[in-house]
């Protein structure tokens, strides 16, 4: 089949810079992520069509899908295209020698995006099956990208910094993206995350200008989100480099996804610490990655390692509301495993806050004392009412059989009863005390306290400490002093 007849494809690019660079690509059959206007027909060869806004006629190329797209766009393999000549009204491109001379080998590594879109149009490829595949699927760090020829930034990284700050020019600004490019993944390989860090920080401040060169630096920027670039970044932070965990913290949600895989291949108690903090320090924008690895982790629990990663999952939850991700996490409130259980019950309130106190009141009574407990201290400042002293009135009394700490920390609850459940707390209160014998001292003490708390007449108290001895009359007599 002649070129010419080959599937059409189109891609907008935001400058001729852009378009440039991508023709430097194909002279040297390198690839490319790109963003297509749509989804090519087959793995086979395909024309692309690389328009600018403005320009009368676009570059035509020829690409060959190398995988699935990804939230980066589609992984292209380029080269020229040869036809019997341009299409009609093409412009003649100058020399790109400076940029790709056609000595350079084509590239082996992973292909570099080119504006990668904030909301892919194409569904995202899905990374999470790595029990299946196993974490070495995200141990492969990335290899470096030739450098494009012709532009010497210096073997420093303040000499890159230097010439970005005083490349002022917009074109001229613009052809520094190939070694720009080039540069953030051998900084990414060889892990040297406080001079990425530099130089992105660099590139925001570009960002930020309101000047011609501005959109160029937003389109380098977007580097320090590729995943291939994050991957040791994340490792590097799971080891306790401040600099990286900065550079994946600005990345977002792509920082999260790479924190995520990170910590699949990191199990040691601080790796798992940092993981949560850092994860933590995302917020929000890592929403929908604790959404797709807890669904597709909860039929995955019987791996080894598994619901160790679904804990600390649960744990760097952040404080946002989420409707489906709260769902989620309560079905792992019921969890067998009792650390996801007590992990997920401290968690609904941050991100199902709507629902939190109905989920609680219904671990009060958890078989499980650490998840029991952490019920009813997370319940606490949602509020006690009613419901919630009558749900508690059987481990209060005694009458349902649990380990002494949940007794005490269920009647400690009771005590914070809000003001229209006072009454009904107050009347399980001194029933309780009025049945429990001086040898459960702990238990009498705490229904005291408890009954301090509520309000009210403390002559129960006092009576209570007049007929106590020991140790017990001692604790009473200091409660009574300290509510005077």
């Amino acid at each position: 089949m002649r070129d010419d007849d080959l599937p059409l494809l189109e891609a907008l690019v935001s400058d001729e810079a852009v378009r440039t660079y991508l023709r430097g690509v194909a002279e040297s059959g390198g690839s490319a992520h790109i963003r297509l206007t749509k989804t090519p027909a087959n793995g086979a060869p395909h024309l692309l069509d690389v328009r600018v806004p403005g320009s009368p006629a676009p570059l035509r190329l020829r690409a060959v899908p190398l995988g699935p797209p990804s939230a980066l766009g589609w992984p292209l393999q380029l080269s020229l295209h040869h036809a019997s000549g341009p299409p009609a009204g093409l412009p003649e491109i100058p020399d790109l020698a400076p940029l790709a001379p056609r000595s350079v080998r084509p590239s082996k590594s992973p292909p570099i995006e080119i504006e990668p879109p904030e909301a892919p149009n194409v569904a995202v490829a899905d990374d999470f099956d790595w029990i299946e595949r196993g974490t070495s699927h995200y141990s492969s760090p990335p290899r470096s990208i030739p450098p494009a020829q012709g532009i010497d930034l210096g073997p420093s990284i303040a000499s890159v910094v230097r010439q970005l700050v005083d490349t002022t020019d917009p074109e001229r600004f613009a052809q520094l993206a190939p070694t720009i490019a080039s540069r953030v993944v051998e900084l990414a390989e060889e892990k040297q995350a406080a001079s990425a860090l530099r130089l992105c920080s660099t590139l925001e401040v570009i960002a930020g200008e309101a000047q011609a060169r501005t959109p160029a630096a937003k389109s380098m920027l977007e580097l320090f989100r590729d995943p291939r670039v994050l991957a040791p970044f994340a490792m590097q932070a799971l080891d306790g480099d401040g600099s990286a965990e900065r550079l994946v913290v600005r990345a977002g949600k792509r920082g999260a996804r790479a924190m995520y895989q990170a910590r699949l291949q990191r199990g040691a108690p601080e790796a798992r610490t940092r993981f949560i903090a850092t994860l933590r320090a995302i917020g929000p924008p890592a929403l929908p990655m604790f959404t797709t690895a807890f669904e597709h982790l909860e039929p995955r629990l019987s791996v080894p390692g598994a619901v160790a990663v679904g804990e600390d999952l649960l744990r760097a939850l952040p404080d946002a509301s989420d409707d489906a991700l709260g769902q989620l996490v309560a079905q792992y409130m019921g969890s067998q495993h009792v650390p996801l259980a007590r992990a997920a019950t401290e968690a609904i309130a941050r991100v199902w806050p709507a629902q939190a106190r109905a989920c609680l009141t219904e671990q009060l009574a958890h078989p499980a004392p650490e998840v029991a407990i952490a019920a009813m201290k997370h319940l606490a400042p949602l509020g006690i009412g009613t419901r919630e002293v009558e749900r508690l009135r059987d481990i209060v009394t005694g009458a349902y059989p649990v380990a002494n700490v949940v007794r005490l920390t269920a009647i400690e609850t009771v005590g914070l009863a809000s003001l229209d459940a006072r009454a009904v707390a107050r009347m399980l209160l001194l029933d309780t005390l009025a049945r429990t014998t001086p040898e459960l001292e702990d238990v009498v003490v705490t229904l005291c306290r408890a009954l301090l708390l509520v309000g009210g007449d403390t002559t129960p108290i006092a009576e209570r400490w007049q007929a106590s001895t020991g140790t017990l009359r001692t604790r009473l007599e200091e409660l009574l002093r300290q509510r005077r």
